[in-house]
């Protein structure tokens, strides 16, 4: 009897799991039911429906001719023809790094909803589902009752969910599936989809002048799982083909292509570099950049402690690297355009006429040099700051906040040198490579201790360590400063190699951040400096296809 009792207990206790089962599935597959004409739980309540539709760049994925945009749009369409019903509202959000909703209020009128649709297009953004959850969550209507439900249709890359984003994709979506239930729909194509991409190209120099070599380069990506050896990347500048490389690109990796350019002509200059190989997202095979050529750069120097003999004059050595060989001497004329002036800084009434200025061999800046360069740097200026080893300390404020002190004079070969390992900025990359000019070569006795305050970038170090030479964002410009003086006096950096590259690429990296950015990336803001007197004048923008 006691055994009859337990198996008709364990009956009844499996039927109810099984019904607790199928009620599960119901409530999932209600919006099925639904449009199958079924009557269950629910079912006379009006749904607000979200559609989620991805319409970022990798949605332009094609295979046998239809994009997955294309799936997902005729996935959206489905939800509208089979699970919305007359009563339930409809809202659209097309999901990429800048959502855009179609509908700003949510529709009952399911035929605008279709047109809405099929109108949707493809976008050049990238992914970034934690801004389209956001989106999301901010259309969902408010109105107690209504059973909300969100059609989450997407190609689901990786890039989108969710460490790319910091993990904010994993806590909208927490907030978002409190609000709504979710339904994820993958139209991506077959895993292994094979793709070939070209990254953002790029310049070894931020300043280019015309007549003077310039490198560039650009990374390929191979998203395939199989190698793709000797690929051809192609240069063109402003539409002639200019150059190309063939490189291997690796399953699952990546590989640079350079080239090496020399522009004749001053002015802006359109480029692209595309590689021409067979995949499913074509749109991705080729980067365009823009480059804005120089003629001349004019570059003040501030001759802090002038001197009847060159050998003592730091600002003669900085004038000579920065133009080495002149007309005079049987070379082209420099680009870049030094003139130097002794004096006060604050007496110079022209600063914004130059691209950079330096200061060399001062032993302090007075309270109004201090504030002619602050003023100058804070409007798009570039600075750049040698100081004299041999005097006292003196304040670097607001330049740098802090104080220079300079350091007692090492005894001769003791003194320290550049360390190349430590370059992480931008100007100086090139000169990581000690093989052509090695900027460790040098010995420095005589240096100063750099401000800390405000934390400085720092460009490079010194081999005990210590700061070599930083940086400082003020305002739109930058001022940088370095802890040797730029002549003679306790260094022998004049003398190497390394010395002309230094100064050089100091000088146009300061330089060129004073000039408006010439590549951008979809979404970006363009900004342009003109002078007041041009406010009359109309702006045309030219496209890289040539419409204006």
């Amino acid at each position: 009897r006691t055994n009859r009792r337990l198996r008709i207990e364990q009956l009844l206790l499996l039927l109810v799991r099984v019904l607790i089962l199928l009620l599960v599935v119901l409530a999932f597959c209600r919006p099925l039911l639904r449009a199958a004409g079924l009557g269950i739980m629910g079912s006379d309540a009006h749904v607000e429906i979200v559609l989620a539709i991805d319409n970022s760049f990798s949605m332009a994925a094609s295979v046998n001719g239809r994009t997955a945009f294309e799936r997902a749009k005729e996935v959206a369409l489905g939800v509208v023809n089979k699970i919305a019903r007359p009563g339930d509202s409809v809202s659209i959000v097309l999901i990429s790094a800048k959502p855009d909703v179609l509908l700003k209020e949510a529709t009952r009128n399911l035929e605008s909803a279709r047109n809405r649709i099929n109108a949707a297009a493809l976008s050049d953004y990238g992914t970034d589902f934690a801004a389209g959850a956001a989106t999301c969550l901010s259309v969902l209507d408010s109105r107690p009752g209504m059973a909300r439900e969100i059609y989450w249709i997407t190609d689901s890359q990786q890039i989108g969910w969710p460490d790319a984003t910091g993990g904010g994709a994993k806590d909208a979506f927490k907030r978002l599936t409190a609000a709504a239930r979710v339904t994820w729909i993958d139209v991506s194509h077959a895993e292994g989809l094979a793709n070939t991409a070209v990254g953002a190209p790029r310049s070894s120099r931020d300043l280019i002048t015309a007549r003077t070599p310039v490198r560039i380069e650009t990374t390929l990506f191979n998203y395939g799982h199989t190698a793709r050896p000797g690929v051809l990347a192609h240069l063109e500048i402003d539409k002639r083909a200019v150059g190309a490389r063939r490189v291997d690109l690796p399953a699952d990796g990546k590989a640079t292509a350079e080239f090496v350019y020399l522009f004749d002509k001053p002015g802006p200059h359109v480029g692209r570099v595309y590689v021409e190989v067979p995949d499913a997202l074509q749109e991705d095979n080729s980067a365009w950049f823009a480059a804005r050529v120089v003629e001349n750069v004019e570059i003040l120097v501030i001759n802090g402690a002038p001197s009847s003999d060159p050998a003592r004059d730091s600002a003669f050595y900085v004038a000579t690297a920065l133009a080495p060989t002149g007309a005079s001497q049987g070379g082209a004329a420099a680009s870049l355009r030094p003139t130097v002036k002794a004096g006060s800084i604050s007496a110079e009434q022209n600063l914004g006429a130059y691209a950079a200025v330096v200061v060399t061999g001062a032993a302090s800046l007075s309270a109004e040099d201090l504030q002619a360069l602050e003023r100058y740097a804070s409007h798009g200026g570039g600075v750049l700051l040698f100081p004299r080893t041999d005097g006292a300390a003196w304040s670097a404020d607001p330049l740098l906040a802090g104080q220079v002190r300079p350091r007692p004079a090492s005894e001769e070969g003791q003194g320290v040198s550049l360390d190349p390992a430590t370059i992480r900025h931008p100007a100086l990359e090139s000169l990581r490579d000690t093989s052509v000019a090695n900027l460790g070569s040098a010995q420095m006795d005589q240096t100063v201790d750099l401000p800390t305050g405000g934390e400085p970038r720092v460009a490079v170090r010194f081999s005990d360590g210590r700061p070599a030479i930083i940086e400082r964002t003020m305002g739109s410009g930058t001022v940088m400063m370095a802890a040797f003086g730029a002549g003679s006096a306790g260094s022998t950096l004049p003398f190497k190699p390394a010395y002309v590259p230094l100064i050089h690429q100091l000088t146009s990296y300061l330089a060129s951040r004073s000039a408006s950015r010439t590549s951008l990336r979809v979404g970006e803001a363009l900004v342009g400096r003109l002078p007041i007197k041009g406010a009359p004048r109309q702006i045309r923008l030219g496209m890289p296809s040539g419409a204006e």
